[in-house]
């Protein structure tokens, strides 16, 4: 799978995202909004810049999850408790203060940071989700054989649509 980033011109400019990703596959990773949380749930940090920072980290740890990683995002979407624009100079700090340690492109893929009124605990003041088409994603997988099964071991049909690991039962059809 390649990424493209592309800031037309035309376009505001500069800004410390692109506007534009252009990728090409058929498999993506959606990453859901992360938080400042551990993986037993605890608080990690209480302010802006700490909480933007371990959002990331998070969303790095959902992407590599899904074979992906930063390289391969197309969109991230923040969402800010009680944001003002005289905040952006934190929340841009924290960004950079993990961008070598998550291999966050410098500028950032396109982006959107939407303020909000409170997030769905009150402690949390910034939430990160991303998308992308992780690069060298398999295509699409074979078509089932006659039969049910596939050419992959491990792996047969789900009425011919899609594909699940032997001995997983399949979702019922839609």
């Amino acid at each position: 799978m390649t990424v493209t980033y592309v800031s037309p011109e035309g376009m505001t400019q500069p800004v410390p995202y692109h506007h534009v990703a252009v990728a090409t596959g058929t498999r993506q990773v959606h990453v859901a909004g992360q938080v400042s949380r551990d993986a037993d749930g605890q608080a990690l940090s209480a302010d802006l810049r700490g909480q933007t920072a371990d959002a990331l980290r998070n969303v790095a740890v959902g992407l590599a999850g899904g074979g992906a990683g930063f390289a391969d995002v197309v969109r991230l979407t923040f969402y800010v408790t009680g944001w003002r624009p005289d905040r952006i100079e934190d929340f841009l700090a924290a960004v950079g203060d993990v961008a070598a340690e998550l291999g966050l492109p410098q500028p950032l893929p396109p982006s959107s940071l939407i303020g909000v009124e409170i997030l769905f605990q009150p402690d949390h003041r910034v939430e990160v989700a991303a998308i992308a088409p992780p690069a060298g994603a398999p295509p699409h997988p074979p078509r089932p054989r006659p039969g049910g099964t596939h050419e992959r071991a491990g792996t047969r049909a789900c009425s011919g649509r899609c594909l699940v690991r032997t001995g997983r039962t399949p979702a019922a059809p839609r």
